[in-house]
């Protein structure tokens, strides 16, 4: 897809979309609407293949104008703008679950970085962290949308307790190596060299004779009895 071609004729594709809300049009008007569309830009397909599916290709053209405009946002430094159509994007095609991701990560990080006050800072991590648990009320069974939480969790707050038990979430809906490391690094970094041990343990069952695996095994369960030694617990 073109992108000035889709920038360019937002205002046609936006009153056909008040048009289609509004119920005021039918299929004949629709498809007047779209052929305008269609010869001005180059970019909507044949009409006679939009007959019936043509709520779905709308919905697709205006998310589409959503991520484009939110990357020109973005590179124009215009990040307060970007989050908005970030959502609307998600909620228009649902199976996009990545603006919820990119989102947050504005949020979180492009514009709580850009905050000189520290309450402004802190809020925009606040905001991050509820638009991916807005993405994760709408998609529950999406596995990189509990490790990104988790991975804000870590990155922004340093909250150890919630990074874990958010990637805990995300390694149950998808067994994946990089979450298998990055429980077991937090589990070391918080002392809880027995349950790094179990993590280990569980992956080696699955991918029995993993060497790297088994050093990280053997180096938790040494820490674990360096910590038991010294008087901490099991």
């Amino acid at each position: 897809m073109n992108r000035a071609a889709v920038a360019e004729n937002f205002p046609a594709v936006a009153v056909l979309a008040l048009s289609l809300c509004a119920g005021n049009l039918f299929y004949g008007g629709l498809e007047t609407g779209y052929a305008r569309l269609r010869d001005a830009s180059g970019l909507a397909p044949s009409i006679k293949r939009l007959q019936f599916p043509f709520p779905q290709e709308f919905k697709g053209f205006i998310s589409d104008w959503c991520y484009i405009q939110a990357d020109q946002y973005f590179h124009d430094g215009a990040w307060t703008k970007i989050a908005p159509l970030l959502r609307l994007r998600a909620i228009l095609m649902p199976e996009r679950t990545n603006s919820w991701t990119t989102g947050a990560w504005h949020l979180a990080f492009n514009l709580s970085d850009q905050a000189t006050d520290p309450a402004e800072h802190d809020r925009f991590i606040r905001v991050g962290i509820d638009f991916l648990n807005e993405g994760i009320r709408r998609h529950p069974d999406v596995a990189h949308l509990y490790f990104d939480l988790a991975w804000t969790y870590y990155m922004r707050r340093a909250d150890y307790p919630s990074a874990i038990r958010f990637f805990k979430k995300s390694l149950d809906l998808e067994y994946a190596w990089r979450t298998v490391t990055w429980i077991a690094y937090m589990l070391h970094k918080s002392g809880r060299y027995a349950e790094e041990a179990e993590v280990w343990g569980d992956y080696l069952k699955r991918f029995p004779g993993d060497a790297k695996a088994q050093t990280h095994l053997e180096s938790a369960r040494e820490a674990q009895n360096l910590k038991t030694q010294n008087g901490g617990p099991a």
